[in-house]
């Protein structure tokens, strides 16, 4: 309102305002803060303007300052200018982020027996945090495993504003599969009863539940042969292996039934060589064996000599009405001193033999 003076002057004005706007809020950002529990959180309220009103009062609830509960709490401001007309409400959310992440490893892989994984292995993290972002993680990447291992631990960090996690995932990696060692020359007698044969076990990362594995072996007839043994190491990888093996005869329960031994005999004489063939219990083999072992197109039995004399590998006779083999040797009358005599059964298929030695000496 405003008057003119006579001349036309203004002589005196007043301005009055109407406020026909409600003030407005800027936005709000979400705050969070880290915590044991509940917590006093500080907060800058969003800005508010207005078309008269220069500092319109902002106010909010749960206010600045306030101690807030773990986990999410929304949070409304309202802004007032001094015409009285309020903003549409403003809201955010305040977070107390009270716990550390969620780690949660995957182990990919064979898994054998024992805990035990039987080829490669991938290890892998996810990591999670429900209330505040993941700010940093440390080994927490994918990692494959491609060598045998007793034990190898991958560990995974990450931290947010609840704290700090680490997860640790121990592997154990065996894809070899263990190791048979067959008996040097395992030699059993014919007729044997339980005759078994074994075989040691060795796995050089997760071991093995025995040190020997066995198998029964067959005794009914003379001869090579050979059985399956298998192994299992603790982490559930197979081996398997053919062991050779002989049945073969016993040359006498008591040696040479002549000569005797360290006995003494002058060049030139006859020395009687006799011997029996038996099997497991003592029992002398059939007639049928024994000329076998004796027949001219194979003979399998005979008799040598080496030391003072010699004598080539020469086939022995059997003598039914004994039950005995035989050789007479004639000794030269050269060739003075101690000279081992040897019997000698020999098998088809096989390198492995059957002997008996002792020693006799040539006197002049």
């Amino acid at each position: 309102m405003f008057a003119i003076d006579p001349a036309g002057h203004i002589v005196n004005s007043a301005q009055a305002f109407v406020d026909t706007a409600d003030p407005v809020l800027g936005a709000a950002p979400d705050v969070a803060v880290g915590g044991t529990g509940p917590t006093r959180v500080d907060y800058a309220p969003p800005t508010a303007t207005d078309n008269v009103d220069p500092a319109p009062v902002v106010t909010c609830s749960p206010a600045s300052g306030s101690t807030f509960p773990v986990g999410r709490t929304p949070v409304s401001c309202i802004a007032t200018d001094q015409a009285g007309r309020a903003s549409s409400p403003a809201t955010f959310t305040v977070t107390v982020d009270a716990t550390p992440p969620v780690i949660t490893p995957t182990v990919t892989g064979t898994l054998g027996t024992n805990g035990w994984y039987t080829g490669n292995v991938t290890v892998s993290f996810a990591v999670t945090d429900p209330d505040t972002p993941v700010t940093s993680t440390t080994g927490c990447g994918t990692t494959t495993v491609s060598a045998d291992t007793t034990g190898t631990t991958f560990s995974c960090t990450a931290v947010s504003l609840g704290g700090s996690q680490t997860v640790p995932v121990t592997v154990k990696r065996d894809a070899t599969a263990p190791v048979l060692t067959c008996p040097t020359s395992p030699t059993y007698l014919i007729g044997q009863v339980g005759a078994t044969l074994a075989a040691s076990v060795a796995d050089a990362t997760s071991g093995t539940p025995a040190a020997t594995v066995s198998a029964p072996v067959p005794t009914a007839a003379a001869g090579a042969g050979a059985v399956t043994l298998t192994a299992t190491d603790n982490a559930g990888n197979v081996a398997t292996k053919s062991c050779s093996y002989l049945v073969g005869y016993g040359l006498g329960t008591s040696g040479f039934l002549s000569p005797a031994p360290n006995s003494k005999w002058k060049a030139g004489q006859t020395v009687p060589i006799k011997i029996q063939v038996t099997g497991a219990g003592g029992q002398l083999i059939s007639d049928a064996e024994a000329n076998a072992l004796v027949a001219s197109s194979n003979c399998r039995l005979k008799f040598s000599v080496v030391g003072a004399q010699t004598l080539a590998p020469t086939c022995m006779s059997y003598d039914a009405k004994g039950k005995l083999f035989q050789f007479n040797w004639k000794l030269a009358t050269k060739g003075i001193g101690d000279a081992t005599i040897t019997v000698t059964i020999t098998y088809p298929g096989t390198t492995l033999v059957t002997t008996r030695s002792e020693t006799i000496t040539i006197t002049v």
